[in-house]
C-alpha cells in the first residue's frame, strides 16, 4: 500500500506541476506583459470599401485575408494629425466607384452613355481621351494647349429642377504651366444663360462655392448646386441644362474620373473629426464634400451609400503589428527564479518573431520597431533585438543581438528598436523582466498559470500548495495516513 500510494502521489505531483514555458501564452490583457510591436504606414492597393474598418488585404493567391494588425482610434484633441483621430487615408481620384461614369442617365435599366467617355465630346482647340487616375479608375483627359481651347459634352439634358441639381466633379489637375484657370461651364439649353465653376483657378480661394483647386495635384472634389452659381446671358437662370464645356486660358489639362450635373445630392467622401469648439475637450464631426489633397476619416463606415461597393485603389492607415497578434510558434515566455537576481521572486525571459508581411497589394512607410517601457528601468534586465533571423533559426537562438537595455529609462515612453524595417525580414525581439511572484502570475494567460517555484504571493510553491493541486496532495496524504492507522 505504501509503495502504491507514494508512486500515485509522485504522477498527481508531475501531473498537477505547471509548465514554466507558455510560448504565446501571455496575458497581454493584464497591460504589463512586454508586446513590441512593428508600426507602419500602411497601404493596400485594392481596398473594398465593404472591408469596413478591421484591415484586410488581397494575399497573391487572390484570397482576402485579415492584416495581422490593429489601427489604432482616438478621439483626444491632443492626437489629432497623429495619424490616430482620422485614421483612413485616400485620394478621391483613386476610387473606382460606378456612379462616377453614370451620367447621364439615359434609362433605369441600361445607361448607354458616359461623360467620361472621350469619344461623346466635341473639341475645339482643346483635345480629349479616354485615361485612368489610378489603376482601374477610368478616367477623362481634357487638355488645351493655348487660350479659347475648348471641349463640350451635350449628350444629355436636364429638364426639370435644373437649379437643385449639383454640378459634381472629382479630378486631378495635372499640368497648369500656361494656365491660370481650368473652367467648366454650364449651359442652359432653353435661352443661353451659363454659369461657370473654376476648376482651377490660381488666385482664388477655394473657400468660394465656385473654386474647386487653386493647385495642381490629386484628388480635387468640386460639389456645387447649380442654383447657387452666378447665370448670365438670359433670364440670369439655368432652367434646362443642355451642354457642360470645358476651357481654359492657356496651357493645362484635368484628369475627371467622375462628372455628373443630375444629382440632387451629394457625394459624401466620409467624416473627419475636427476640433473648431477649443472651449471643450470634444472632437467635432465633419462630413467631407469636398476636397483639394487626400482626404482621411476616422471610419470607413462614414463614406456615403454611393461607395458601399467601391474599390479603393490606395488606402493608408498606420497599423501596429503587435506581439499580441502573432502566432504561437512566434512567442515564447519562460517564468523561473534566478539566483543572478536573488530579490526577485520570477524572472521573465520572453522571445518574439515580428515582420511585416509581404504581398503584392501592400507596401510600407515610416516602419519603426518599438517597445512601450511599461516597468521601471531597474526590471529591464535585459533588451535585445536580433535583425534578419531566418525562419530555421529556433526562437531566442539568433547569433547576434543588439542590446537596448540602456535606452529604458523613464516609466511610460515609447522606446525605439529599429527604425530601418526590411518587408520580409524578421526581428527577434529577447526581454528579460524581473518580477514578483503576483506580477509574475498576472502576466501569465489561464492557460499557462505559474511555474512551481515561481515565487511568493499567489504564484510559486505557497499558491501551488493552496491550490487544486495542494488539495489533491492533501487527500493523497490523508489515505496514506489512513492506511497507517495514524487517522
Amino acid at each position: 500500500m505504501k509503495g502504491k500510494l507514494i508512486g500515485l502521489l509522485m504522477a498527481l505531483m508531475l501531473v498537477a506541476q505547471p509548465a514554466a514555458a507558455l510560448g504565446g501564452g501571455l496575458n497581454y490583457d493584464s497591460g504589463d506583459a512586454p508586446n513590441p510591436e512593428i508600426v507602419a504606414d500602411t497601404t493596400v492597393d485594392n481596398y473594398e470599401v465593404s472591408w469596413g474598418d478591421d484591415p484586410r488585404y488581397e494575399d497573391d493567391s487572390g484570397s482576402v485575408t485579415d492584416l495581422p494588425a490593429t489601427v489604432n482610434t482616438s478621439t483626444d484633441p491632443a492626437a489629432l494629425g497623429s495619424g490616430d483621430v482620422n485614421a483612413y487615408t485616400f485620394t478621391a481620384t483613386d476610387i473606382n466607384f460606378s456612379a462616377a461614369g453614370e451620367f447621364p442617365r439615359k434609362s433605369e435599366a441600361n445607361n448607354d452613355a458616359s461623360a467620361l467617355d472621350a469619344s461623346e465630346w466635341t473639341t475645339s482647340g482643346g483635345t480629349v481621351a479616354d485615361t485612368t487616375t489610378a489603376p482601374g479608375v477610368d478616367a477623362l483627359d481634357f487638355t488645351a494647349s493655348t487660350s479659347g481651347d475648348t471641349a463640350s459634352y451635350g449628350n444629355f439634358s436636364v429638364t426639370s429642377d435644373a437649379e437643385k441639381r449639383y454640378f459634381q466633379a472629382v479630378y486631378d489637375v495635372t499640368d497648369a504651366s500656361g494656365a491660370t484657370q481650368i473652367t467648366a461651364t454650364i449651359n442652359d439649353a432653353s435661352d443661353g444663360d451659363s454659369a461657370t465653376v473654376y476648376l482651377y483657378d490660381a488666385s482664388a480661394n477655394t473657400a468660394t462655392d465656385s473654386v474647386g483647386a487653386n493647385t495642381t495635384g490629386e484628388g480635387k472634389v468640386m460639389q456645387v448646386q447649380i442654383g447657387q452659381l452666378s447665370a448670365s446671358g438670359g433670364d440670369s437662370t439655368i432652367d434646362e441644362i443642355g451642354s457642360i464645356d470645358l476651357s481654359a486660358d492657356g496651357a493645362g489639362s484635368v484628369d475627371l474620373s467622375a462628372l455628373n450635373a443630375e444629382k440632387t445630392g451629394e457625394w459624401k467622401f466620409g467624416t473627419e473629426y475636427v476640433n473648431t469648439d477649443t472651449s471643450d475637450d470634444d472632437l467635432e464631426s465633419n462630413e467631407i464634400t469636398e476636397a483639394t489633397g487626400p482626404i482621411s476619416v476616422y471610419s470607413l463606415e462614414t463614406l456615403g451609400t454611393t461607395f458601399d461597393n467601391a474599390e479603393i485603389k490606395g488606402l493608408t492607415f498606420t497599423a501596429h503589428y503587435s506581439s499580441s497578434e502573432l502566432a504561437d510558434e512566434d512567442v515564447s515566455a519562460t517564468f523561473e527564479s534566478d539566483n543572478a537576481y536573488p530579490n526577485w521572486d520570477s524572472v521573465l525571459t520572453a522571445d518574439f518573431r515580428l515582420s511585416l508581411p509581404s504581398a503584392y497589394d501592400l507596401s510600407f512607410s515610416n516602419a519603426e520597431l518599438q517597445l512601450e517601457q511599461d516597468w521601471a528601468e531597474t526590471r529591464y534586465a535585459a533588451v535585445e533585438v536580433a535583425e534578419g533571423v531566418s525562419d530555421d533559426t529556433d526562437l531566442g537562438n539568433a547569433s547576434s543581438y543588439s542590446a537596448y537595455t540602456s535606452s529604458f529609462t523613464s516609466e511610460g515612453q515609447t522606446v525605439s528598436l529599429d527604425s530601418s524595417i526590411t518587408t520580409g525580414d524578421n526581428y527577434d525581439v529577447q526581454v528579460k523582466l524581473l518580477l514578483t511572484g503576483d506580477e509574475a502570475s498576472a502576466m501569465q494567460s489561464a492557460m499557462g498559470g505559474a511555474g512551481l517555484l515561481g515565487g511568493g504571493g499567489s504564484g510559486g510553491i505557497v499558491g501551488w500548495l493552496f491550490g487544486l493541486p495542494g488539495v489533491v496532495l492533501a487527500a493523497v496524504g490523508g489515505l496514506y495516513a489512513r492506511s497507517r492507522g495514524v487517522l
